[in-house]
C-alpha cells in the first residue's frame, strides 16, 4: 500500500470565500470541474493555465503546477 500524498494548494493569500469564487469563475468559462472548495489545486490551476494561455501571454504546459511562468502571468492578469 502507498502512502497517501497530501494535495497541495496555492491559495497565494486568497481566503477560502475568494478562492470559492476564482473557482467559480474557472468553471462557467475554463473548465474546472473539481470541488467548488476555495482550495486553489491542481485543477484549479489547470483551468487557470488555459485562461492565462488565451489571454495573458502563459506558454507554459497546462500541468496545474503555479511556478514561475504561471505567476508571471497571473501577475500580468492581476494588474
Amino acid at each position: 500500500m502507498r502512502p497517501a500524498a497530501a494535495l497541495t494548494t496555492q491559495n497565494f493569500g486568497l481566503t477560502t470565500a475568494e478562492g470559492k469564487n476564482v473557482q467559480e469563475f474557472l468553471a462557467d468559462y475554463w473548465g474546472y470541474t473539481d470541488t467548488i472548495d476555495g482550495q486553489l489545486g491542481t485543477n484549479s490551476w489547470k483551468a487557470f493555465q488555459r485562461c492565462l494561455t488565451q489571454y495573458w501571454g502563459y506558454t507554459g504546459a497546462i500541468d496545474g503546477v503555479a511556478g514561475s511562468g504561471t505567476l508571471a502571468a497571473f501577475k500580468r492578469f492581476a494588474s
